[in-house]
């Protein structure tokens, strides 16, 4: 038990003994629906991720000398980036169609809307979201 994820944990959701707080996780919160608090606003700016978070994945020694995978489909059509005119303009018909592939579809567009304005640093409100 090294604790590495404890430390880099960038929403500091990980306790002394590994217990998860899932409210300071910042996958949960670039996942969850609705307004977010003052406090998650901020995480995610600071943090800058629009969807998920694997700090603790990446920086933990048991996942260290894990191969890549040879599944090709793993490293196919992969998105190097996603402004939120890619997302905005569609109806939830076509965002599924256009995106229900990946990892993020499954919360819908807006959680994705929000999060890239939060980003980009605009000021956000529940009237933008």
């Amino acid at each position: 038990q090294c604790g590495a994820c404890i430390e880099k944990c960038p929403g500091k959701a990980l306790g002394e003994s590994y217990q998860m707080n899932t409210t300071k996780c910042i996958s949960f919160i670039t996942q969850k629906k609705g307004e977010l608090d003052v406090e998650e606003v901020s995480s995610l700016k600071e943090n800058n991720l629009v969807f998920g978070c694997d700090f603790c994945q990446d920086i933990c020694p048991h996942n260290l000398k894990i191969p890549i995978t040879p599944i090709k489909e793993f490293h196919e059509n992969l998105i190097y980036e996603l402004n939120e005119k890619d997302v905005e303009g569609l109806s939830n018909r076509q965002f599924i169609v256009k995106y229900g592939e990946r990892a993020f579809s499954w919360r819908g567009k807006q959680p994705i809307i929000r999060n890239l304005r939060l980003c980009r640093s605009e000021q956000y409100s529940p009237e933008t979201k």
